[in-house]
């Protein structure tokens, strides 16, 4: 969890503990909040204060943040009445003799901004590294199927030769002739789809993705043949835009796939390997080369 969304967890969490507090200290501050339709106000009273004592503390904990989270939405869409009843009757609050008139409409959509406030508590977390950078690292059984591929010279050969010389293929299609791809699976259309879909991809604001991914094939598979190594394919979301990392150990090659953070579940494995060379491919025409 980053530092803002951090801070921002505690400010909410202590928002809600005080305010359930104040039902117990203060009960009789509420009492003119409640709709006259509604029975036991005052039983109303302790039970919403319980609740956000309760929620408030549950957010802090992150075995029960997400079912904190989604407690304060339905408590807020709960109470919600009772802001349209403060508003349509310009009730007093507090000590007031009169109530705030127009200002009791315009806190109404406020409720909108607590809800989408808790809501973001509501997410699934992608870890931080060190640096604050949001990172999940994979290795989708697509990867893990060209690891074992390039663990045969004698079909990374001719994946390197389609890879360099069928430059109006598409990626996805080489990848299923080469057994890279599953055709069987949903893979092919995904990729087709998510990755390299110009329009409705999920890179659609970015860089053509293909050319980036292509060229990071490449380079690795050159490796692989030069130096008789093998593969190690990662994919990592958290990054600015779609790059491809490839780094050289004595033992191996590694390659990590980045790209911005999409909705999709994922289990969470660190990358260990760690060589010497580095190649960033971070655009069609560009290639940066890092030593370390």
């Amino acid at each position: 969890m980053s530092s803002t969304k951090r801070y921002l967890l505690y400010l909410m969490s202590g928002f809600y503990i005080i305010a359930g507090a104040m039902h117990f200290i203060r009960p009789e501050f509420y009492e003119p909040m409640m709709p006259p339709y509604l029975p036991w106000p005052m039983a109303l009273i302790y039970i919403s204060g319980v609740a956000e004592f309760v929620l408030g503390a549950g957010v802090l904990m992150p075995q029960t943040r997400r079912n904190a989270a989604w407690g304060i939405i339905a408590l807020l869409i709960c109470v919600f009445p009772a802001n349209v009843h403060i508003a349509l009757y310009n009730v007093p609050l507090g000590a007031a003799t009169e109530g705030y008139g127009i200002w009791n409409w315009v806190r109404l959509p406020l409720q909108g901004v607590l809800i989408l406030w808790a809501w973001w508590y509501t997410q699934p977390e992608l870890p931080y590294d060190e640096e604050g950078w949001q990172r999940t690292i994979v290795k989708p059984p697509l990867l893990k199927r060209i690891d074992e591929l390039s663990k045969n010279l004698h079909l990374v050969e001719p994946l390197l030769k389609a890879l360099k010389t069928e430059t109006q293929r598409s990626l996805v299609d080489i990848g299923v002739q080469h057994k890279c791809i599953d055709a069987a699976s949903d893979e092919a259309s995904c990729l087709r789809q998510r990755w390299f879909d110009p329009e409705h991809g999920w890179w659609k604001d970015l860089p053509p993705a293909e050319p980036v991914v292509r060229r990071g094939f490449i380079r690795a598979l050159d490796l692989i043949i030069e130096h008789k190594l093998p593969l190690d394919c990662y994919w990592v979301l958290g990054a600015d835009q779609v790059k491809v990392a490839v780094s050289k150990s004595e033992q191996q090659v590694t390659v990590l796939f980045l790209s911005p953070t999409v909705p999709a579940d994922a289990r969470v494995a660190r990358a260990h390997s760690r060589g010497p060379d580095l190649w960033v491919y971070g655009s069609a025409s560009e290639v940066t080369s890092l030593r370390r």
